[in-house]
């Protein structure tokens, strides 16, 4: 079976480093695994891995918000192309609106498509025609296979897999040694898309960190990601930085290397696949997402935090400064038993979702889809 992977382009984003770890995976097993998007900062990763892959347009849309005919049309030329010439079984998905192109391929070809919903961001009106489309459905989460259902749409959990390998607890002090930090230092991070609601959550972080920095002075604040309102962050970020007269909030953009830097920090605010990866690099993770707060990952809450994707597609409570800066309190207080913690996590997000496990459904999916062996 030759499998075609599309998705809108090679961001920093999760639905992107999802893309790559299963690829990656696949061509391991012996899979013919084929990917087309547009290039981004995740392409130079996706060559190293020779990673076979068909460049798209950039996605565009009409003021209207409708996709643009142009991108539309040279889109689907190529995905027509892509599947004659490379005689594809089965297409797979993964985002709005190179979703939508690519379900219009795989019908003129009467090949199946698959497509994966990775958050409740999609708009529901162009996710429906992708889903009433599709001859599978996977959801990365149980609160979106729930949703999914409640649509109509029947739909298989498939959560987001973490390569171990690439994501480890690691002893690399460069990136501390760049931002002046000493090994003293106990560092917060949060890394996401800078935009929509995760930029929200960003300066809720912020100003979270202002409260735990006035009890702990050596208390740093670390801001990882690239998007449209990264500038206007870092202006916030100026604002606090002059009060001390000391950059104790740090905002890089975003990085390629996402292991070395989640082992600069002693703790993780995130959701979703960060959560997961952090947690493989054995930090321990406060749960916030675009749906709200769920609180510290501990084995008490494993369960918990899974079943509301670690406050990405459902939450405990409302994301505000007061409970944030509570819990960040409470964990920094925690420091001297933090290190435990985190071999906890990664010992569950092993169990639970390391890629190689996540792939063995995907497979019998394809195969079940495809109607013919992947191997």
């Amino acid at each position: 079976m030759r499998v075609l992977m599309v998705l809108d382009e090679w961001n920093l984003g999760g639905t992107e480093t999802h893309v790559l770890s299963i690829a990656k995976m696949l061509l391991r097993k012996h899979v013919n695994v084929l990917v087309a998007a547009a290039d981004g900062p995740l392409l130079p990763r996706v060559r190293a891995l020779q990673i076979p892959n068909v460049c798209l347009p950039k996605p565009a849309w009409s003021t209207l918000t409708a996709l643009a005919d142009s991108y539309r049309q040279e889109t689907l030329a190529i995905l027509r192309d892509v599947m004659t010439t490379q005689q594809i079984d089965l297409v797979h998905a993964h985002q709005l609106p190179t979703g939508l192109v690519a379900l219009a391929a795989a019908q003129e070809h009467g090949v199946p498509f698959l497509y994966t919903v990775h958050g409740t961001y999609e708009d529901p009106e162009k996710l429906q025609i992708v889903l009433r489309g599709a001859s599978g459905v996977v959801a990365v989460s149980p609160p979106l296979e729930t949703q999914l259902r409640n649509w109509g749409y029947k739909s298989v959990v498939i959560p987001n897999g973490v390569d171990l390998s690439e994501f480890h607890p690691a002893d690399d002090v460069s990136l501390r040694n760049r931002l002046g930090l000493s090994n003293e230092a106990f560092v917060w991070l949060y890394t996401g898309r800078m935009a929509w609601e995760k930029a929200k959550i960003a300066k809720t972080f912020v100003l979270s960190a202002t409260g735990v920095h006035k009890a702990y002075r050596d208390v740093h604040a670390l801001v990882v990601g690239n998007g449209a309102r990264r500038a206007e962050l870092e202006h916030f970020v100026a604002k606090w930085n002059g009060r001390r007269r000391m950059p104790w909030v740090h905002v890089l953009g975003g990085s390629d290397n996402m292991n070395c830097v989640y082992n600069v920090a002693n703790a993780v605010v995130g959701t979703g696949r960060v959560a997961l990866e952090a947690m493989a690099a054995g930090k321990p993770v406060v749960a916030v997402g675009s749906h709200g707060f769920v609180g510290l990952v501990e084995p008490k809450t494993f369960d918990l935090a899974w079943h509301m994707y670690f406050g990405d597609h459902d939450a405990v409570l409302p994301v505000t400064r007061s409970v944030l800066t509570r819990t960040m309190s409470q964990v920094t207080a925690m420091r001297e038993v933090l290190p435990a913690l985190g071999d906890t996590c990664r010992r569950w997000v092993a169990e639970r979702f390391a890629i190689e496990k996540v792939c063995e459904p995907l497979l019998a999916l394809y195969e079940r889809v495809g109607g013919g062996p992947t191997r």
